[in-house]
């Protein structure tokens, strides 16, 4: 199990302490719909997508709104359109009240 989840786990922690919330305009991750499939065997890589939902939805418990999450059913990227397009809004207005 640790030898399927570690590249995302890891990875996700490694550029969230090196981009912590608020130094980027934008923190998106890919993940994939394999906690969707219920495929047998695929436990661990189904929690390893499923942290990296939950690292996302973490990241914007500080007001920066930031982070987002892709996964890599359609269906769910059409989900998450509605989400990327407030946060391209959200920044745009951050950007013109700095100016």
């Amino acid at each position: 199990m640790r030898r399927v989840m570690a590249p995302k786990v890891t990875g996700g922690l490694l550029l969230h302490q090196a981009f912590p919330p608020g130094s980027l305009d934008f923190f998106i991750q890919f993940s994939s719909s394999g906690q969707f499939a219920r495929l047998t065997g695929q436990a661990s890589y189904a929690a390893s997508n499923a942290f990296l939902d939950a690292h996302a939805r973490h990241r914007n418990t500080t007001n920066t709104r930031d982070s987002l999450s892709i996964s890599g059913l359609l269906l769910s990227y059409h989900a998450s359109l509605p989400q990327a397009h407030d946060r391209w809004a959200d920044y745009k207005r951050r950007k013109k009240a700095k100016a």
